[in-house]
């Protein structure tokens, strides 16, 4: 084997736990539960009563889902927004009170 192809194959070992982990707990799960959403069923019983979409009609048609949704993005835009503000306050607070900021590495 060539050592570029070898070099591939041992960075390719690190990370494939990770991959495994990742496709057993989230990917299998996400996929398993797809065909499920079309099924009536309490998550106990042995019967499934195939339904179609009318999940996701009623989901939809639910107005504590709407505000939810509402809820949610607010919160992310406002917590994005205020991330980054508050950040960059901060960064320059410290870029600005650095005592050994007029000290350069250069020579």
């Amino acid at each position: 084997m060539k050592p570029k192809t070898v070099k591939s194959i041992q960075e390719f070992s690190f990370v494939l736990p990770a991959i495994v982990l990742f496709a057993l707990f989230v990917v299998y799960p996400f996929i398993s539960g797809f065909p499920m959403s079309f099924t009536k069923w309490d998550g106990m019983s042995p019967t499934r009563t195939f339904v179609g979409i009318r999940n996701y009609i009623s989901f939809f048609q639910d107005k504590s889902v709407w505000n939810g949704m509402k809820n949610t993005i607010v919160f992310t835009v406002l917590s994005v927004i205020g991330s980054n503000i508050l950040g960059l306050a901060l960064a320059l607070m410290i870029h600005r009170t650095c005592r050994l900021h007029s000290i350069s590495t250069e020579r």
